[in-house]
């Protein structure tokens, strides 16, 4: 079921004021939508986004009663969720799930026709080199069950009610800002601090990574996608200590890797990335 999108059709956006969040609604095109971000603190997210043209919607997912008046055939795109670097949390099973089906359910019977979600890698699990956007998710983590949960539960939406589902997962990310706990992040922070060495793990894993402004590229295009499940990735795996390498030369640093610092996380593969860019920019 493909839906043409009409000219000035509302976007409601979630987790706008996260990193990737703040990339997709620079990206989008005001003069075409008409965007709404759904948020818990309106001040703060103002300050944030620095953006009249922003209509602010007060939203928090952690609330039972959702009272929100929806543009009919409008579209989601949904990038909220509860502190995704907590992997082991119970609370992704116990209550983020269920929040977000009862918050999709009901946005969904107030008028919205596109659901974009984002997705993650995490979805396959333990899996080892490139998969595809159909192949059997195996999630060994309780962030990675959720999302996986999540999405079978839409599907099952989508049989009863009129909406499209775009699935999007994300794969590795960089050029976060540097307050993220994340590998590329900390990396970026030690150049700026001018350490001299960077402990982390021998570094052998090889993953799949994008810049988050290209990531926000390819979920923006999803909008004019049908219904179905999209990699965003590069195809193009990268061994991690060979990625730090690369950013420690663009920015004329002498810090070292010191590898085998850390052992590898458990929750994560070893190798993984998409077997096909489903989003490539033109």
């Amino acid at each position: 079921m493909n839906k043409n999108i009409s000219a000035k059709s509302t976007i409601y956006i979630t987790g706008s004021t996260c990193d990737l969040g703040l990339s997709i609604i620079k990206k989008l095109d005001f003069k075409k939508f008409k965007i709404v971000a759904l948020v818990r603190k309106v001040e703060q997210a103002k300050k944030l986004h620095k953006n009249d043209d922003i209509i602010y919607l007060e939203f928090d997912l952690n609330k039972p009663q959702i009272n929100i008046d929806i543009d009919k055939n409008s579209i989601l795109i949904h990038c909220a969720w509860e502190n995704p670097r907590d992997v082991n949390s119970q609370r992704h099973i116990n209550s983020v799930i269920t929040q977000h089906c009862v918050f999709m359910e009901k946005i969904i019977n107030q008028g919205i026709r596109k659901v974009i979600v984002v997705g993650t890698c995490a979805e396959f699990g333990l899996s080892y080199g490139p998969v595809s956007a159909n192949d059997e998710t195996s999630p060994c983590t309780n962030y990675g069950s959720s999302k996986d949960l999540l999405h079978k539960a839409l599907r099952l939406l989508e049989k009863r009610y009129s909406f499209d589902l775009v699935w999007l997962r994300i794969f590795n990310v960089y050029g976060e800002s540097i307050n993220k706990n994340t590998v590329t992040s900390l990396f970026k922070k030690a150049i700026r601090d001018g350490l001299t060495e960077f402990p982390m793990s021998k570094g052998e894993q090889i993953f799949d990574y994008l810049h988050i402004n290209d990531i926000a590229a390819r979920i923006v295009m999803a909008i004019d996608k049908e219904s179905g499940i999209y990699h965003v990735c590069s195809s193009k795996p990268i061994k991690l200590k060979d990625l730090l390498t690369k950013f420690k030369k663009e920015s004329n640093s002498s810090i070292k890797l010191k590898l085998g610092t850390y052992p590898y996380r458990n929750h994560e593969p070893i190798a993984i990335w998409g077997k096909d860019d489903d989003l490539k920019l033109s």
